[in-house]
């Protein structure tokens, strides 16, 4: 009786895992980009792969303008887990081997147990040779994909 309560103890996690609705993973970013004023925030299912592995979660797509929003103000932050920040609390951390940060862009992974959320950032931006200024256009789109291993979910 001991080693069958064991076993179950040791897949139980998973278990929990596979439970998970897939818009869940995705909660604590669509109500942080809610926030933000936006064109457009939707939420749906996705599979995506990422390192080699299928995933299985969902996918959010922001849409907005820089005019939209405060002076300043820097909508990537929100999708970001800073030290002390409810994310972070949350237990989300940047995967450092797999972060790029540019002029017009970012991208990084962050993982929480077995969770793994895909976040790029984009917005036009150049280098304007006429009057030697950094340029950035309006639009700013995020796409964040999360989810856990397919194989981890039973499919």
């Amino acid at each position: 009786m001991k080693k069958i309560a064991i076993v179950l103890l040791l897949f139980l996690p998973a278990v929990l895992i596979a439970a998970e609705p897939e818009e869940k993973i995705c909660s604590p970013f669509h109500q942080k980009l809610e926030k933000i004023e936006h064109l457009e925030l939707t939420v749906s299912p996705a599979k995506f792969e990422f390192d080699g592995k299928a995933y299985e979660g969902c996918e959010i797509v922001f849409k907005s303008k820089w005019s939209l929003m405060k002076e300043g103000s820097s909508p990537m932050n929100e999708t970001y887990p800073e030290e002390g920040g409810a994310l972070y609390n949350a237990g989300w951390r940047v995967d450092e081997n797999f972060s790029a940060d540019g002029p017009s862009s970012s991208y990084y992974i962050l993982r929480n147990g077995w969770k793994v959320c895909i976040v790029e950032w984009s917005y036009e931006a150049y280098f304007d040779e006429k009057t030697g200024d950094y340029v950035t256009g309006d639009d700013i789109v995020c796409n964040v994909k999360c989810g856990t291993e397919r194989d981890l979910r039973g499919k």
